[in-house]
């Protein structure tokens, strides 16, 4: 009886210690599981706040880029506007820029059909406006086959945008800005894209209401690539190439 005591404790010890051993050793895989998924966390986590740190770098950089874009138009805009103007003729009104100077003489380019109607019935005389400013012109030479017109005024008004004669055809999809006094709102800006350029003729989507017409347009280098001819108002807007002035109204050779 007793031996038979004795052997049902054995075996309930041994197997005490066993179950023991058993759930000792499950905890340490359970403990060695959680302490790779830990490390796992950890790795990802490591690897996520790299990748945040290179986004975050990325993000400033391109809002800096972003920045210095909005920059660079704006200042562009402000010197554009400064040697744009609205032109009355007495039958019409546009807009006219300065072209190029020469001694205390100002040359500004407009589109012919602002004033076609005024020349029509001999009347040359033109008034250049910006706000209060005012100065008295003249209409000198008028080429209709690429619509633009010629005007001097007797006075340095503007820095001119076009002083030494330089073309260089825009590509399709270049960024323009157009400027002028759209429907009497003097100073507008607006931008677009071009979307075809012929040897005559230059396409854009940039807006250009009545008003607008004879403005200069300029590309993201501030260069003068064409003047403001004609359009549908949003999409489909027509610009005369700048160097078809060379043709009847200014003499472009030998860097003049």
């Amino acid at each position: 009886m007793r031996f038979a005591v004795l052997a049902l404790v054995v075996v309930a010890v041994g197997a005490g210690a066993w179950a023991y051993k058993h759930e000792r050793d499950q905890r340490r895989e359970d403990v060695s599981s959680l302490e790779q998924q830990l490390q796992s966390v950890e790795r990802n986590l490591t690897t996520a706040r790299r990748q945040n740190s290179s986004l975050s770098t990325r993000i400033r950089q391109a809002n800096r880029r972003e920045l210095k874009a909005r920059v660079a138009r704006t200042t562009l805009a402000a010197r554009v506007r400064k040697s744009v103007f609205t032109v009355t003729a007495s039958l019409d009104e546009g807009t006219a820029w300065v072209a190029w100077v020469r001694g205390r003489t100002s040359y500004l380019l407009t589109a012919n059909h602002v004033v076609v109607f005024s020349v029509a019935r001999g009347e040359r005389k033109v008034r250049i406006h910006e706000g209060r400013h005012v100065w008295e012109g003249r209409i000198v030479k008028t080429d209709e086959g690429n619509d633009l017109a010629l005007i001097v005024v007797p006075h340095r008004v503007a820095p001119p945008l076009w002083q030494r004669p330089y073309y260089k055809p825009p590509l399709v999809g270049d960024e323009l800005m157009l400027a002028g006094s759209p429907l009497g709102y003097e100073g507008s800006i607006t931008t677009g894209i071009v979307g075809r350029v012929a040897f005559d003729e230059i396409q854009t989507d940039a807006a250009a209401y009545p008003g607008i017409s004879g403005g200069p347009a300029v590309d993201a280098e501030g260069s003068v690539v064409g003047v403001v001819s004609s359009g549908e108002g949003e999409n489909l807007n027509f610009l005369v190439p700048v160097n078809r002035a060379c043709v009847r109204l200014r003499r472009c050779g030998h860097g003049r």
